[in-house]
């Protein structure tokens, strides 16, 4: 219900520039006074992922029937606030939160292939692979996350096909160059 309260505030940031209007203020304040503070980081611009719950429960229960979920819900928080316009252009990101961000979304493939969310999950690890390429600390491991971009994207294409998330595959593409670069 958080990240639902969290979508809900970001578009009304997205669509005044601000939380507006006494109904907010005041879900707001109950929040505040159930111990459930949500606000704004000055870094983003609007309300963070609030993925504290998703890690709580991997931590609990890390082969759970919901550590599919906490892995997907984990990792598309940090995806989508890693970065502003351009997600091959992260904010700050370090080889090491990069590397974490990569080894949850192999595991939510693991755990629940056949999530309804799977497609979004595939596409986010394209992005990562392709990202550690820049990121990667010498030229092998560079060239490593390179192969699995391309098999990655490869792999996509020919499974969603009509994915509207597709139409980004040819600027990650671009990225990587050509094979052997």
């Amino acid at each position: 219900m958080l990240d639902e309260i969290c979508s809900l505030l970001n578009r009304d940031i997205d669509a005044h520039a601000n939380v507006q209007g006494l109904p907010t203020e005041y879900l707001l304040g109950e929040l505040k006074k159930k111990g459930l503070v949500l606000e704004i980081s000055p870094a983003l611009g609007r309300f963070p992922a609030n993925v504290t719950w998703y890690r709580e429960a991997l931590r609990l229960s890390p082969d759970g029937p919901h550590a599919g979920d906490a892995s997907f819900r984990w990792l598309q928080g940090e995806f989508y606030d890693s970065f502003d316009v351009d997600p091959l252009r992260p904010r700050q990101q370090s080889w090491e939160a990069l590397q974490e961000q990569i080894a949850l979304g192999e595991r939510a493939v693991k755990l629940d292939s056949e999530r309804a969310d799977i497609e979004e999950t595939k596409f986010i690890l394209a992005v990562l692979f392709t990202r550690a390429t820049d990121l990667a600390p010498d030229r092998k491991t560079s060239d490593q996350y390179a192969d699995r971009a391309r098999a990655s994207i490869a792999e996509f294409q020919s499974r969603y096909p009509e994915s509207l998330r597709g139409a980004a595959l040819p600027i990650l593409l671009q990225k990587l160059g050509k094979p052997g670069r």
